[in-house]
């Protein structure tokens, strides 16, 4: 007998009675074999448990089926503690560990309005609705759900910044100025320069979401911003971490010298 094989025979135990050479290698292939499907499996195993832990750790965008967010994308933050958001548009903004982002893009009549959602709970994509600010959907915003919405917005319907002719004579505003970065959450509630705005805290009826508007010029872009708090959601828990994330809202390094309008 071959000295491998017979050193084969060895390692596998003493053989049956009337044990060929050939049914050697057949049991040899079978644990090799076996070996395989093993290793493969833990490496499955390996794979399913890593890959959940990356994307906790580092959400991925992603885009509604209303078109493509562009050149939109997210970075970890320097200390690993959160990511920043980098907008098509030239904007950036700091996003807290464990909050959801969203591109996307949405037309309608005409009008068009791109740029991101930020939540702490995972939401559809707003859409587009003539005349209103671009918000999270009420319907499946749910009471302790927080949504931020920063876009461009086209739509001529939606009221802007300055004075508007009244019915009654006079004017009106819904704002009185463009606000400009850093934004506090104090501008939200009040409105540029003090003024209040036509969406504004508890205005909403008991049980409903509460919502706050505000017009922004960043680096010559207009950007539309609501934030949305669920009905049990208006509280330090959350509107704390709304307002480091619009305090942390700036032109990104390469728009800085951009100076354009996209409403």
């Amino acid at each position: 007998m071959e000295p491998k094989l017979r050193e084969l025979m060895q390692n596998l135990g003493d053989p049956p009675r009337h044990v060929t050479a050939q049914a050697v290698r057949h049991q040899v292939v079978r644990r090799r074999r076996r070996f395989t499907i093993i290793a493969a499996a833990a490496a499955v195993a390996v794979l399913a448990a890593v890959i959940p832990a990356l994307t906790g750790a580092y959400s991925g965008l992603a885009q509604s089926g209303n078109g493509s967010p562009g050149s939109s994308y997210l970075t970890p933050m320097p200390d690993g503690n959160g990511s920043v958001y980098h907008d098509a548009a030239g904007w950036m903004i700091d996003v807290p560990p464990g909050w959801h982002v969203l591109s996307f893009r949405s037309s309608k009549g005409g009008a068009t309005a791109a740029g991101a959602q930020i939540s702490n709970v995972p939401l559809p994509a707003p859409a587009l609705m003539p005349g209103l600010p671009v918000q999270a959907s009420g319907e499946t915003l749910p009471a302790r759900g927080v949504s931020l919405v920063i876009v461009t917005d086209t739509d001529p319907k939606v009221c802007r910044p300055g004075p508007h002719p009244s019915p009654a004579g006079g004017s009106n505003y819904c704002q009185r100025s463009y606000a400009s970065p850093p934004i506090s959450f104090k501008d939200m509630i009040l409105g540029s320069s003090g003024a209040g705005s036509d969406m504004i805290l508890g205005s909403s009826g008991a049980g409903s979401p509460v919502t706050s508007f505000l017009w922004v010029k960043a680096g010559g872009t207009t950007l539309s911003l609501t934030a949305k708090f669920g009905a049990s959601a208006f509280s330090d828990r959350w509107v704390i971490p709304v307002s480091t994330m619009l305090a942390s809202l700036r032109t990104a390094p390469s728009h800085a010298g951009l100076q354009r309008s996209a409403g």
